[in-house]
């Protein structure tokens, strides 16, 4: 091969294996990875105050809009994943059934310097400890 066939044959062929850290995961590809395990649904933060107990960080089921603690929110799965070109783009994922209708799903948070309120509000709130980090098996 030259040179030239050398470069052309390590050139991304599209912008998102571009923007894509060797080796890295995706957003996408922990939601789908999660999505094949029965956590299909999602979750989203709610700030304190946000039709919550003042001073409780809730969340919120995506299914039946029951919000609940954060602290309880049982998180049976946990990944963490950096930006490729940013390092400070740092998210948290967790997976989780609803208490109110069961649904398992995906709540995901920014946390570090672009953190929100009700991220870093509910990721405070979390109990993660028996959560698995491992990849899920089938």
């Amino acid at each position: 091969m030259s040179g030239a066939d050398d470069r052309t044959a390590r050139r991304p062929t599209d912008a998102a294996d571009a923007a894509v850290a060797v080796g890295a995961e995706t957003l996408v590809d922990v939601l789908a990875e999660l999505a094949t395990h029965g956590f299909a649904g999602s979750f989203t933060a709610r700030e304190p105050g946000d039709g919550a107990p003042t001073g409780s960080a809730q969340v919120s089921c995506g299914s039946c809009a029951t919000a609940f603690p954060a602290a309880e929110f049982q998180v049976e799965y946990e990944r963490r994943l950096e930006g490729a070109s940013d390092a400070a783009d740092l998210m948290f994922v967790a997976a989780g059934r609803c208490p109110g209708c069961g649904e398992g799903g995906s709540l995901t948070l920014t946390y570090g310097p672009n953190a929100s309120i009700a991220d870093a509000a509910v990721l405070e709130a979390l109990d993660v400890h028996r959560a698995s980090a491992a990849p899920l098996q089938d």
